[in-house]
């Protein structure tokens, strides 16, 4: 089934950030259908009291990650994306609680929930809360129920060796490989390591393979090749979630206002 990117997107008086997760789901209806669901459990962990000033959710976009532009937007009402029974205010929507989000031993990922009730953090030490931590406990679970999850790249033990590399066309470089490569247009690949070469490494994408061990990517280099080099095809994998917990307290100072211009991020997390 093809893999989603779902965005929970967050508003608190001029201020926005946002929620990111992943899952598989037949179509991006029913994945929309499903993080609609979720985010009454999501919700329900908001601080709030005045409507014009505490957190809400404002947004779901749900998109294809195989697919470029291809999402669905759904807004949420004014009055269905706060908390209706809040535990105390969320003066601060900086304020947040550091989620760890594991899938085994192998995958884990942190997220930072804010908008979070006030009375939740003192000293920037997360206070027990039974009816709080019921809720994420809950929302946790819902995650795992849903086999929402991790979005992972393993790298291969043996990845494809470079021969040759050649910039013959203008932003296209041409690659040789020791042996056949197995991709074709449109593949993402990850360059591991060009001697000699400098804006090769990194992500690209496959402009054409001519044959079984050339490829022509899409990059701009300088430089002389000085032979080696590796290579592999990037293949993301839903990795489901098998825990959902609560680590810390503390502010993630990343919002803006909703109609600003991006500006730097800053994050600070006391345990």
């Amino acid at each position: 089934m093809p893999v989603y990117k779902i965005n929970y997107v967050f508003k608190a008086r001029l201020w926005g950030w946002t929620e990111t997760y992943y899952a598989e789901y037949e179509n991006i209806r029913a994945c929309l259908t499903s993080a609609r669901e979720l985010m009454n459990f999501r919700r329900h962990l908001l601080g709030g009291v005045n409507l014009n000033k505490e957190p809400r959710i404002d947004s779901i976009r749900v998109s294809d990650i195989a697919r470029q532009r291809d999402a669905l937007v759904l807004k949420i009402g004014e009055f269905d994306g706060y908390n209706n029974n809040p535990i105390s205010p969320a003066d601060r929507p900086t304020t947040c609680m550091l989620v760890r989000m594991e899938s085994t031993a192998d995958y884990q990922r942190t997220l930072y929930l804010r908008g979070q009730p006030d009375t939740l953090v003192q000293d920037m030490i997360k206070v027990d809360n039974p009816f709080w931590d019921a809720g994420l406990q809950i929302y946790g679970d819902s995650l795992i129920a849903r086999r929402w999850g991790i979005l992972a790249v393993t790298k291969p033990d043996n990845p494809t060796v470079i021969t040759s590399i050649l910039q013959l066309d203008p932003n296209v470089v041409t690659v040789e490989t020791a042996l056949p490569h197995g991709l074709v247009a449109g593949d993402e690949v990850r360059v591991l390591s060009t001697p000699g070469i400098v804006g090769l490494r990194g992500n690209r994408w496959v402009l054409a393979a001519p044959n079984a061990t050339q490829l022509r990517i899409v990059s701009i280099i300088t430089g002389v090749y000085r032979g080696g080099g590796k290579l592999y095809k990037r293949t993301p994998a839903l990795k489901p979630f098998t825990s959902v917990q609560c680590n810390s307290a503390g502010t993630r100072s990343t919002g803006r206002p909703s109609d600003g211009p991006v500006g730097r991020r800053r994050r600070r997390r006391v345990a």
